[in-house]
């Protein structure tokens, strides 16, 4: 047996978008962005920023995609996937993405519980392949 699972705490670098597969399973996209600071040999401070593609599905991509909006700050937790492709100039491009299976948006709501909701998702796929993007 084997076991995977990713968390994820970054803001959202583009408002959802919601896609079907063509057997009519929703799907949505967006990118989540997680920021790593630390301070080199020298003591100069140092960032990087790391971008993540991340992927709902069923009927809570269709309840949630409109909330997940540029900027907002998320904690995501899922599994990941590596993907690899060939771009339109012919190099070798490479990405993870993240399907989630819980998603908490982590601060700037009056939700009544501290900023902080949670969704247990659905994201049974028929076939994977038929990603929209």
């Amino acid at each position: 047996m084997s076991y995977q699972k990713i968390t994820i705490l970054g803001r959202v670098g583009n408002d959802a978008e919601l896609r079907f597969t063509p057997s009519g399973t929703a799907v949505a996209g967006f990118s989540l962005a997680s920021n790593e600071t630390w301070k080199d040999a020298n003591g100069q401070k140092q960032e990087r920023t790391t971008w993540h593609r991340c992927t709902l599905w069923g009927k809570t991509a269709e309840a949630l995609a409109e909330h997940v909006t540029k900027g907002k700050m998320l904690l995501v937790e899922g599994s990941a996937t590596a993907r690899a492709w060939t771009d339109k100039e012919g190099k070798a491009q490479a990405s993870l993405e993240v399907k989630v299976d819980q998603l908490r948006f982590a601060g700037g709501s009056s939700n009544g519980n501290g900023g902080h909701s949670t969704e247990s998702l659905d994201r049974t796929v028929e076939n994977p392949e038929d990603i929209p993007f």
